[in-house]
């Protein structure tokens, strides 16, 4: 019994082990309709447990214009993901966006964050 148990045990290390070692590369796109630059400040990621921080530099979102960027999380493609957009315009107002939503996971590799301008 002790040795099926010790097998079942390090069989599901090693499954946790490889999910957690594999990486997922995530695109996302967003527009500005607005006549002023918008920033994305900065993108975390949440799996069950906590979030994380996928990207600490400042993206511009160009007045107008549309931008597509990519990330890389720290955990598979398969693991259900939540993201926060930290969006900060011209004035220094700042907005969280939650994608898909603020209790929702996806699975997703592409987001469409949509009109940034939206939250202003």
């Amino acid at each position: 019994m002790k040795l099926i148990q010790k097998i079942f045990f390090t069989t599901l290390l090693c499954l946790v082990a490889n999910v957690a070692m594999a990486k997922c590369t995530i695109t996302y796109e967003a527009t500005n309709s607005s006549d002023k630059t918008v920033m994305i400040e900065s993108i975390s990621s949440k799996v069950k447990g906590g979030w994380f921080k996928v990207q600490d530099t400042s993206i511009s979102v160009p007045a107008e214009d549309y931008i597509i960027e990519t990330f890389t999380t720290d955990y598979a493609c398969s693991v259900g993901k939540q993201y926060k957009f930290v969006i900060v315009n011209s004035r220094d107002e700042e907005e969280t966006y939650y994608y898909p939503s603020s209790n929702l996971y996806t699975h997703s590799q592409g987001l469409e964050i949509g009109d940034v301008s939206r939250f202003f």
